[in-house]
Order: structure tokens, then C-alpha cells, then sequence
């Protein structure tokens, strides 16, 4: 923040949070007009926690990885990464700490394992966390998956039955498993055809990995989908 009608800044410690009041005293010359001009009774400024710079994204072989650099840090516990297949429905899949209180420039990376099974565009955004409970979100970094197209999963968002679509060239898949995003296999079973249906209607919201695999045991392709 600054004065009033001035371009001046009012510098405010980085180990300070929440709302700054303060009272400003003229030491020297005539204030003409106060009830209009520099010096009020009293401001208010608020003290912005994290000065995020930049959050961008790229992908790294099969992998999305999201970058993202802060100017400064109050306050600051950390980043809560977030991934949505439509844009609208959110859900988080990482927690990166943040520095607490720091005014140097800090860079952050996060690498989403799981995005080379999502077909099409994948949205992210950062949810930047205070000790105090206070919130904020970034930015929406868009990231289209343009190597995927051996299976499709429909519809995705999944809700109840979960349809399984494969591709020409994949023949060869005999088995899923279906996984929680803590690497918990929650369903096992056989592929029945081009296209198959899992029950997700027992299954709690979140992201879900299926794994399509050859007799033997191999992977042949993967994929992610979101249970409403």
C-alpha cells in the first residue's frame, strides 16, 4: 500500500499478517486540506501473504509438472495443488510446504505422476494456505494431454457406472486394477470386451487410476478418472 494520492510505498515486515493500521504525523510543513489530502487520521492496508510471481506448467515425458515462484512469503504454510478434468470440479493431490515468513525469491515444483492417463485438458491451480486458516488461489494452468487416446474412460466425471472404451491395438488386455490415489488397489477384474463397466458406485469421491494390464501381469496403458 501507499499514502494517499501518493505513489510512495509503506513497507510492512514480512513476519507481519492480517491488517495494518497505522496513523501517519506530519514532523514538517502544513497540511492544507486533511480531511481530504495526504494525511488521514487513519489507513488501513492489508498485507498480501504470498507474492506469487509465476505458476506455470509442461510436460515431462508422460508426467505434467507445475512450477511456480513467490517474490515473498508471510505467514505462508504451504500450497495445496489441485487437479480438475472440467474446470469447475476441483480436488487436491499434493501438499507442497511452504517457507513460513521470507522475502527472497523461492521456486516450487510438483509432479503429477498420474496425468499421462488423462485424456484431454487437465486444469490446475494452487489453494496457498496461511497458519491462520486464510486462503487464496492461483492462477489456472491449462495443460492439454495430447499422447493419450488408448482407452477412454465415460463419462469423466464418474458417477455410479464407470464405462471403459479401448482403442484399435489393445487386444492384448485381459485385466484391470483400479486404484485409490494412495496407491491402494481397490477393484480387480477382467476386461470382457472393446468396451466394459466397472461399479464406481460404492466407491468415496476422488481420484481413481485404472491400470489395464496382459495376461502376464504387464501394463499396457493407464488412465485416471474422478468419482463424484
Amino acid at each position: 500500500c501507499n499514502w494517499f494520492e501518493s505513489t510512495d510505498p509503506l513497507v510492512i515486515a514480512s513476519g507481519i499478517s492480517g491488517n495494518v493500521r497505522f496513523t501517519p504525523f506530519l514532523f514538517d510543513g502544513t497540511d492544507t486540506d486533511p480531511a481530504t489530502s495526504g494525511f488521514q487520521p487513519a489507513t488501513t492496508c492489508v498485507v498480501v501473504p504470498v507474492t506469487l510471481s509465476s505458476f506455470t506448467g509442461y510436460w515431462q515425458g508422460k508426467n505434467a509438472m507445475l512450477k511456480w515462484v513467490t517474490q515473498m512469503e508471510s505467514n505462508n504454510r504451504g500450497f495445496d495443488v489441485q487437479r480438475s478434468l472440467d474446470g469447475r470440479n476441483y480436488s487436491s493431490i499434493g501438499m507442497v510446504q511452504g517457507a513460513g515468513n521470507s522475502s527472497s525469491v523461492r521456486t516450487y515444483q510438483f509432479e503429477d505422476a498420474l496425468a499421462g492417463g488423462i485424456p484431454g485438458y487437465i486444469h490446475y491451480r494452487l489453494k496457498q494456505l496461511d497458519y491462520d486458516g486464510r486462503f487464496s488461489f492461483s492462477n489456472v494452468v491449462l495443460l492439454k494431454n495430447e499422447n493419450h487416446g488408448i482407452f477412454t474412460i465415460y463419462p469423466n466425471p464418474v458417477k455410479g457406472i464407470m464405462f471403459v472404451k479401448l482403442a484399435e491395438g489393445l487386444s492384448e488386455a485381459k485385466n484391470f486394477r483400479l486404484f485409490n490415489s494412495a496407491g491402494q488397489l481397490i477393484k480387480a477384474g477382467m476386461v470382457t470386451g472393446d468396451v466394459f463397466s466397472i461399479n464406481a458406485g460404492n466407491l468415496p469421491a476422488g481420484t481413481y487410476l485404472l491400470k489395464l494390464l496382459d495376461t502376464k501381469g504387464k501394463m499396457l496403458a493407464r488412465g485416471t478418472a474422478l468419482v463424484n
